[in-house]
């Protein structure tokens, strides 16, 4: 006879499921990496980037362009690195219209719900 046994981890003062722990986990690295795409796209819309210019021979992956005194160069647009505060701060101060909050399907985040949960 075989008796599977489930495992168990305590979190935050609670027993849980690893299955459980594992679901959780696994939406919250969703909610981070969508943030850092949203953050990234956020910053270069609002012009905050660097170009990285493509190396000699490569450009498929670089889909801007732009031409220096002799040449036609190919670039792609890096958002700059800041600092969690520092973006919120940039949000306040920029002309865009939409509300500083992450909307995943039906569920909505304020940015600093956000900046909590990559934070832990």
């Amino acid at each position: 006879m075989c008796i599977a046994l489930a495992m168990h981890f305590f979190i935050g003062g609670i027993y849980m499921h690893d299955k459980a722990l594992a679901y959780i986990k696994a939406k919250k690295e969703e909610r981070i990496a969508a943030f850092y795409k949203e953050k990234d796209e956020t910053l270069i819309r609002l012009g905050l980037f660097e170009k990285v210019y493509a190396p000699e021979g490569i450009y498929d992956t670089y889909p801007y362009t732009e031409w220096d005194s002799k040449e036609k160069r190919y670039y792609k647009k890096k958002a700059i690195d800041v600092t969690y505060e520092e973006y919120e701060e940039i949000l306040k101060y920029s002309d865009t219209e939409w509300e500083i909050a992450f909307i995943n399907g039906d569920e909505c985040f304020s940015l600093k719900e956000i900046l909590k949960l990559i934070k832990r």
